[in-house]
């Protein structure tokens, strides 16, 4: 398989699994936005982060499924997945309290599971922009 194909194929996951969370969070709307509030360090900014994420997922999404924005989608999405890599690291290790509340992709899935099936997508993310041909990155 060539390169184009192989970074189409992780594109096209990446942005079925953002449409696919940010469905998840719209359609359990209620226990979505409350579960927010209990999330360490981000509390006072839950509204915001719980709408802008959902946005955003759908915006990558978008840009990851068009040839044109694949390279800022495939960067912009790397970026996004470190900082909630970080994010989860951190609260895994330095909150007085971790939620039991999380809407994520797998269902039953630890907070340590989830900090690793992020990592997954991070270094996903990571090989679609190596594999991508030398001249989308030259035109950028």
């Amino acid at each position: 398989m060539n390169r184009p194909k192989i970074t189409f194929i992780i594109s096209l996951l990446l942005a079925l699994t953002f449409v696919y969370t940010a469905g998840l969070k719209l359609w359990g709307y209620v226990h979505s936005k409350t579960g927010f509030d209990f999330f360490p360090f981000v509390k006072d900014y839950h509204q915001l982060l719980f709408w802008g994420l959902i946005v955003m997922q759908l915006a990558l999404a978008g840009c990851l499924l068009f040839r044109r924005l694949r390279l800022t989608g495939l960067y912009a999405t790397f970026f996004l997945l470190v900082a909630l890599d970080t994010y989860l690291y951190v609260m895994l290790h330095y909150a007085d309290h971790v939620p039991c509340f999380c809407t994520g992709v797998v269902p039953g899935l630890s907070w340590n599971g989830h900090l690793w099936f992020t990592i997954g997508f991070t270094l996903l993310a990571g090989t679609g922009i190596a594999l991508l041909p030398n001249d989308i990155h030259a035109r950028g």
